[in-house]
């Protein structure tokens, strides 16, 4: 293996040779409104619309390399049998050449021998319909004639994910396959899952069309029947021309496990000539004549060709939103996948890709924040629609339902029907909510009004409700029956206030069932966070900062909150843990009835409550949670379910990265304290190898006083990986805090590794972890890729928004720079623009500051280490020319 065998270039497309020398990879094709498809060197993957609609039989990352079941493309060649997939027994005694060339988001896959050049070109194209297509062009490149004969198998699977174990058989009997003029169709009576048994109206196929065949010429719609008695589908019958066709258009086969075996007659090609052929497969809520019609009309001549335009077009639209020119080529086009990444998790939510860990669909209320943020880099419009949407899931003793759906207003308490509470999940609206706010200075946001979610749930869900919910309604409803609306404000406040007092017995918040780390899920006992505390210290004083300019710009002088809010925000002095939580089960008490009925909180009032929180949480951590062995220092992150602080220095370290991005990101800790921070993770937690940074050091053997991740081998996932979400934000902290070459190192190190395809094992993009061997895990739908474009953006860049204006303090190190210039493409002041700063003499940071601007025809001198720009300074201009010059 040498490092050349990935070619990435700066609009992401890229060339990996070789690409059946790696294992587990695989490649995302979907668009927003279709199907969501996967696909690996092997063509095998999966399509489906969700959890209960598969076309293919849903695979693990196993199932890539190891099952036969996926798409099927074969050629018998002068007698011998091949296939794209690789996996006849000729091509495993004699091996193609596999190389993958991958576009934003096309994926080909080139297979070469002495016989054939065979190049499968992949794609979902953009719309509402669930299609996926293939182009498969077979090319004689052996110099003599040949007999070819192509057929396709598409296994037509039809229905949910759990029948792959359950009922797998039974569910089968349900299946109605009938044969169309180019393909086959599945369409079962019913379907057998969690929902219940009920009257199936999806319909499956798969189609094809030969640009040397009028049709397809013999039809197997059961696996049974194309793959023979005795034989498997590395080598079926079928393809092998010895299985006699039995079935014409119009047939309908009954209870067998269906598929699309389509064969056309064999022909013979002369050297160097070409067949093509163009799959499509479709998903539908549709009858067999409206998918057979949708499916004709796919496969059609110059269809492809339309469908891949459009796609190439749209997602560089998409992905040109956000866009970067930096000294290194390879790291743009780099980047260029990580900033499509946000994209694909609000689509895919975290499952439906072959790490399917995270559960059976459905978009987690932590990570649709965090997705977010991406989204106002790029194009904020829709952010303040689902910011007003998303609020609606909290409740109002602060919880929230976890799973938000894809229609406005719809939330579900949990995907698994586990109802818990995440210490973390009230931090990241607010979060999002400033961003916005700050980028676009649309403050009006926080005094919109949405309802709260409602179920049987009340007291972090510790209890049920005595209030009877009729008829799905999940909506808070006052004494009175309406439903009540409060200002998103209120919403952001619950969801702070009511951690405060809920407080383990060291006065940091409790962990109750998890934070942002899903492992901490056994401490609830006596586990407390530090690492959120910490955070939720930060949000409250920004919480805070928005009351008083709220109060001093939009002439805002009272805040109707709901009664109840008063209990907490009236005891906004104490300190005293058990107190605290006294306070809180009164508050919980009330809400469990609640009333409806506002007060009003005069701004410096409420402002001053929520800073006197925000105090007493910084005060308690800096003060009883920082701890030092003599060469440096470090904040303990968590108390376990005994009450046992989990960091330590002696008599073995322990120590949590998570315990120190969050004092850092909420800026409790001065530049002594940091540094000393930075040298402890250097110490105990960087490993050289794969130039990252392990998320913990052992935390011993005990498997229960944490959580699960104790079970966990060390080095994997949530124990002691080098994990990439909470390295970026350490990056992003370092940054913020004015620690840019360790900030900017972790993030080189992070885009080294993952680049380098010999080492991180994965395409393009950054992933969720490093296996401690060092391969990387659950591409694609990372939180990570979101604050990756966040930190360069508004840190590397330092293009950050300030109540609507632009603060521009650039943290570009000279290795950013091509010849002179980096530039950063953003959504801001309405529109799109474009920094370029100009660096002629290659200065690198700490050297420079801005000399000038230049907007339009006017140049500004700043001569200063950043710079504001205004809206009605970009009026008529979209770019901005930063000249950067040694400091006097």
């Amino acid at each position: 293996m040498t490092p050349s065998r990935l070619s990435l270039r700066p609009d992401g497309s890229f060339v990996l040779r070789d690409a059946d020398q790696f294992s587990y990879l695989y490649f995302p094709l979907f668009a927003p409104g279709g199907m969501l498809s996967c696909v690996s060197p092997e063509f095998q993957g999966d399509a489906k619309t969700d959890l209960n609609h598969f076309l293919l039989p849903p695979v693990s990352v196993e199932d890539l390399r190891h099952s036969l079941f996926g798409r099927h493309v074969f050629f018998q060649v002068d007698g011998e049998l091949f296939s794209n997939t690789g996996k006849t027994p000729i091509q495993k005694l004699h091996p193609d050449q596999v190389d993958v060339t991958g576009e934003l988001l096309v994926h080909a896959i080139v297979r070469t021998n002495r016989q054939f050049r065979l190049e499968t070109t992949s794609l979902v194209p953009v719309g509402a319909e669930a299609v996926e297509l293939h182009r498969i062009v077979y090319q004689n490149v052996s110099g003599k004639p040949q007999r070819v004969l192509p057929t396709i198998l598409v296994p037509l699977y039809g229905r949910s994910a759990d029948n792959l174990r359950d009922h797998r058989h039974v569910t089968s009997l349900l299946n109605r396959a009938v044969v169309t003029d180019c393909g086959v169709i599945n369409r079962p009576t019913l379907s057998f899952d969690e929902r219940g048994h009920l009257i199936n109206k999806t319909a499956y196929g798969a189609f094809a069309a030969s640009s040397r065949h009028a049709a397809p010429s013999a039809f197997y719609p059961t696996i049974e029947e194309f793959v023979g008695e005795g034989d498997d589908l590395s080598y079926p019958k079928a393809p092998r021309g010895l299985q006699t066709p039995k079935h014409r258009p119009g047939d309908r086969i009954d209870g067998y496990e269906s598929c699309a075996g389509l064969q056309f007659e064999e022909l013979v090609l002369p050297p160097g000539e070409s067949l093509t052929i163009t799959l499509a497969l479709a998903i539908g809520e549709v009858d067999e004549t409206q998918l057979a019609a949708l499916g004709r009309r796919y496969v059609a001549p110059g269809s492809f060709e339309t469908a891949l335009k459009a796609t190439l077009a749209w997602w560089k639209k998409e992905t040109d939103r956000f866009a970067l020119t930096l000294g290194d080529a390879n790291q743009i086009g780099w980047l260029k996948w990580v900033s499509a990444q946000p994209l694909m998790r609000r689509v895919y939510g975290n499952s439906f890709l072959p790490y399917h860990d995270y559960g059976r669909g459905g978009r987690g209320w932590r990570d649709l924040w965090q997705d977010l943020l991406a989204q106002i880099i790029g194009d904020p419009t829709q952010v303040r629609k689902a910011i007003l949407n998303n609020v609606g899931g909290i409740r109002v003793d602060g919880s929230n339902a976890t799973i938000v759906g894809h229609k406005p207003g719809e939330f579900v308490a949990d995907r698994n029907k586990i109802v818990r509470v995440w210490s973390d999940h009230g931090v990241w609206g607010f979060i999002t909510v400033d961003w916005y706010a700050q980028r676009t200075g649309d403050a009006s946001v926080f005094l919109a009004e949405q309802t709260y979610f409602s179920d049987k749930f009340t007291h972090y869900t510790h209890r049920s409700s005595p209030v009877l919910k009729e008829n799905g309604d999940t909506v808070q409803r006052g004494r009175d029956g309406r439903p009540y609306k409060g200002s998103i404000l209120e919403h952001l406040i619950v969801e702070h206030v009511v951690p405060f007092f809920n407080v383990g017995d060291h006065g940091n918040v409790r962990l109750e069932d998890a934070d942002w780390n899903d492992g901490l899920d056994m401490a609830k006992e006596q586990g407390e966070t530090v690492a959120f505390t910490a955070l939720y210290a930060g949000n409250l004083r920004k919480l805070a900062s928005w009351v008083r300019r709220l109060e001093a710009f939009e002439g805002v002088k009272d805040f109707p909150l709901y009664r109840e809010l008063a209990i907490l925000l009236e005891q906004a002095q104490l300190v005293d843990p058990q107190a605290r939580r006294a306070v809180r089960d009164r508050y919980f008490d009330a809400v469990a009835t609640f009333t409806g009925e506002t007060v009003a909180f005069d701004a410096a009032g409420l402002a001053c409550a929520l800073e006197k929180m925000a105090a007493t949480l910084e005060h308690q951590i800096n003060e009883r949670e920082w701890m030092e062995d003599g060469v440096s220092g470090w904040y303990n992150g968590y108390y376990d379910k005994h009450g046992t602080r989990v960091d330590q220095t002696a008599p073995k370290v322990r120590m949590t990265l998570t315990g120190q991005v969050f004092p850092l990101m909420a800026k409790l800790a001065d530049k002594d304290r940091i540094a000393q921070i930075v040298a402890s993770v250097n110490r105990h937690l960087y490993r050289q190898d794969v130039k990252g940074i392990r998320l913990n050091t052992p935390l011993g053997e005990d498997k229960h006083t944490l959580g699960r991740l104790m079970g966990f081998a060390f080095g994997h996932k949530e124990n002691g990986a080098p994990f990439s979400h909470m390295s970026v934000m350490y990056a992003y902290s370092l940054l913020a805090n004015g620690f840019v070459k360790e900030g900017t190192d972790v993030l080189d190190g992070i885009y080294d590794y993952c680049s380098n395809v010999e080492q991180s094992r994965m395409y393009p993009g950054i992933p969720e972890y490093l296996s401690e061997d060092g391969r990387g895990m659950y591409p694609y739908l990372t939180g990570s890729a979101s604050w990756v474009v966040i930190t360069m953006v508004e840190q590397v860049f330092g293009a950050q928004g300030v109540h609507g204006e632009l603060r521009l303090e650039p943290k570009l190190r000279g290795r950013h720079f091509h010849k002179g210039e980096a530039s950063v493409k953003f959504a801001f002041f309405g529109k799109t623009i474009v920094v370029r700063y100009l660096n002629p003499e290659a200065l690198d940071y700490g050297d420079y500051r801005i000399g000038s601007l230049q907007i339009g025809s006017k140049t500004v001198d700043v001569k200063q280490p950043y710079s504001i720009v205004n809206a009605s300074q970009m009026a008529n201009a979209d770019t901005i020319l930063v000249r950067l010059e040694r400091k006097a």
